[in-house]
């Protein structure tokens, strides 16, 4: 199997976290087993060593809006110039070879959480706590990102609802998505050959990614 250069980023590389925070932990600690160099950008983590490089971020910590979005310039910007064989996404991050949004589509949590406010009038005023809420409009920006890009990333959706929702507001084709379950068990990627427009993967499961269960 080839061995090749990995870098993916999150805010908190944090097995404690759950959900992303977790699935990422695992990801890269089992990819470090197999003998791939992982690079992980983010402003903490729980402990170094694993065998993973870590590259500390510093933010602009307040508000959250610009927090969130230094975040996602800086490490973008930094990713790119590692020129790694493999990037991965998870939604905090404006470009990557794969894409695998663990908050599903920001638009479609905005509208469908509204469905659970019956009384009108809550209804408005928490409709207007969003609209009016800055990171609500940075985290759908940087969420975008990536679906403006000419060339589309590989895309995986963690659920049936996700890949509808991407299909919804994004327009993306559906033969494009993939759908892979947190709880999917695939056993490993090896890239056969990167091209300036293209990454042939070679698998020996079922996609792109080695996934574990994670959640």
């Amino acid at each position: 199997m080839n061995k090749f250069r990995f870098a993916t980023a999150i805010l908190d590389f944090s097995k404690r976290r759950g959900g992303a925070e977790k699935y990422l932990v695992d990801l890269c600690t089992r990819m470090v087993r197999e003998g791939h160099e992982v690079h992980i950008y983010a402003e903490k983590w729980d402990e170094e060593g694993q065998g993973i490089y870590f590259h500390r971020l510093k933010t602009i910590p307040f508000p959250k809006s610009l927090r969130l979005l230094s975040f996602a310039i800086r490490a973008t910007k930094e990713i790119e110039k590692g020129n790694y064989d493999l990037t991965l996404g998870v939604g905090n991050t404006l470009r990557a070879d794969i894409l695998q949004p663990h908050g599903g589509v920001h638009w479609a949590w905005f509208w469908r959480s509204l469905r659970a406010y019956d009384d009108p009038i809550l209804w408005t005023i928490k409709f207007l706590g969003r609209i009016f809420s800055l990171k609500q409009w940075v985290s759908g920006w940087i969420e975008d990102a990536p679906y403006r890009k000419q060339k589309l990333p590989k895309i995986i959706a963690i659920s049936d609802m996700v890949k509808q929702d991407m299909m919804h507001w994004y327009k993306i084709p559906e033969d494009q998505i993939v759908v892979i379950y947190n709880d999917s068990i695939l056993a490993t990627v090896n890239i056969v050959r990167r091209s300036e427009n293209s990454i042939i993967l070679e698998m020996s499961s079922l996609f792109y990614l080695c996934l574990i269960i994670s959640g």
